[in-house]
């Protein structure tokens, strides 16, 4: 199975507002990543709106459904070596819990090629449970919006084919 975890598109909290609404310029990476992901059987989404709205356009190419899941949902950075400024230990415990359980039932899916639309941080846990790194050392990793990273399951076996694509897609201007 060929999983595309796509991150949502830019919102003004992307470039330092506060604000999850997604900005003209992430409007523009929707429209450039729905037209070059591959063809997929299903999109798997976050239910919070920005990955929604992304996960609505490639849905729509791709004539599928989005199932929406909301343990998809953002975890903390704290949890893969961000920061732990205003850390609720409660909600940390619950987010590693949750991105695990998402982590398996990613593995158990049945589909040939399956797109998830999520966020940067979860991405990076998925990325370190498949190679087996320590969590803390995913902070580094750079998944900018919109990105492509590509995961190959074969039986148990989960690799990593790419990071973070946007090579030949995203004009530089809108990244």
């Amino acid at each position: 199975m060929i999983i595309y975890l796509v991150r949502h598109a830019q919102t003004k909290a992307n470039l330092g507002g506060t604000e999850q609404i997604v900005t003209p310029a992430g409007l523009k990476q929707i429209e450039c990543v729905a037209k070059v992901i591959p063809q997929v059987e299903a999109v798997y989404s976050s239910n919070q709106h920005r990955a929604l709205i992304t996960a609505k356009s490639i849905a729509k190419i791709n004539k599928v459904p989005i199932i929406q899941n909301p343990d998809l949902q953002e975890i903390y950075a704290c949890i893969i070596g961000g920061s732990t400024e205003n850390l609720n230990t409660t909600r940390m415990k619950s987010d590693k819990r949750r991105a695990s359980k998402m982590f398996k039932f990613i593995k158990g899916l049945k589909h040939n090629t399956v797109a998830i639309v999520c966020h940067g941080n979860i991405i990076r846990f998925f990325m370190a449970r498949a190679v087996g790194l320590p969590l803390q050392k995913m902070w580094r990793f750079d998944i900018q919006n919109c990105s492509i990273t590509t995961l190959r399951i074969i039986d148990d076996v989960v690799d990593i084919l790419s990071v973070n694509d946007t090579t030949g897609r995203l004009q530089k201007k809108i990244i």
